[in-house]
């Protein structure tokens, strides 16, 4: 045998070997690694979020303060639809913003998944009474007679109960799903250096003051609503621009500085849930100024 031949054989086999220890290596460490960073909970989500169920129940529901149940409300007296739908809606706007990542992290997966299974449960519930509610105002027409009516308004608030439901249970998920997300996303960044995180962060925090007002005795004051629904507007309309506010609007990138800091200047404001009389009632003028650009920033120009 030559010695080109034996050098070639010698050669073949470093390479067989070498192609086994590597697949070893994928198999035992590299592969396993890769599955724990794949959290099955964005699958969960997809299939929640995407389903008939919810399709059909977004249909219903209509959108921000329209829609047949929004006229019907209006027509009805102390009838608290539109601050349920807002409670809904904004929170929905919050999860939607970071949800996508839930692929790429497992903090707090059991419990986010709980929450979907929750969230299922109570959707299925909710299609119900709305199908009922459906129903019967068709059933009984343009010109129902007084006690048709007080059959089609105990249909729509035991509806309205079951949204109202969904609609806390939503509150949860969102508030975990961005907080599990964004705290595994920017692990080695500012992350109010990003426009889409400090409004995502803003707007959280307008969510939790919504749905614990919702809930209480006292209900959503005037200024916390308008508030509330200034604000969810000017995120989605910043949101469907994927956030060019980011480079593009100069008011708001003075605003992503000033967050960057982490001195919590602003929550105070943030925390407020009637914004307006909260910066009129600041005596310094210059933090007056400040908060008012971040109001701004936050869509509430219109509410000063």
């Amino acid at each position: 045998m030559s010695r080109g031949v034996v050098i070639a054989r010698i050669f073949v086999v470093v390479l067989l070997l070498s192609a086994v220890v590597g697949c070893l290596v994928y198999f035992l460490a590299i592969k396993p690694n890769n599955q724990n960073k794949d959290s099955t909970v964005f699958a969960d989500y997809n299939v929640v979020f995407n389903s008939t169920n919810q399709i059909e129940i977004d249909k219903n529901l209509g959108g921000l303060e329209n829609g047949n149940y929004f006229t019907y409300a209006s027509s009805q007296t102390g009838v608290k639809y539109k601050e349920t739908y807002l409670n809904y809606y904004l929170n929905k706007q919050v999860m939607e913003s970071y949800a996508y990542l839930l692929i790429t992290t497992t903090k707090n997966e059991s419990q986010i998944k709980q929450l979907l299974n929750n969230y299922k449960a109570k959707a299925e519930v909710l299609l119900r009474s709305q199908q009922l509610f459906n129903t019967t105002r068709a059933e009984y027409g343009n010109n129902p007679t007084a006690g048709e009516q007080q059959a089609i308004l105990t249909n729509f608030n035991v509806m309205l109960k079951d949204f109202d439901s969904l609609s806390h249970i939503l509150r949860d998920l969102a508030d975990l799903v961005f907080v599990s997300v964004t705290s595994s996303y920017y692990v080695d960044t500012n992350e109010f250096k990003s426009a889409q995180y400090t409004l995502s962060y803003c707007l959280n925090i307008q969510g939790e003051l919504l749905d614990t007002a919702v809930s209480s005795q006292a209900g959503v004051s005037e200024a916390l609503y308008q508030d509330s629904l200034a604000m969810v507007k000017e995120f989605t309309l910043k949101a469907n621009n994927d956030f060019v506010c980011q480079s593009k609007d100069a008011n708001v990138v003075d605003m992503l500085k000033k967050f960057a800091l982490k001195d919590n200047r602003y929550q105070e404001l943030l925390n407020s849930t009637d914004k307006a009389t909260f910066v009129n009632n600041i005596e310094d003028a210059t933090k007056r100024a400040e908060n008012v650009a971040v109001l701004n920033c936050l869509g509430l120009a219109g509410r000063l």
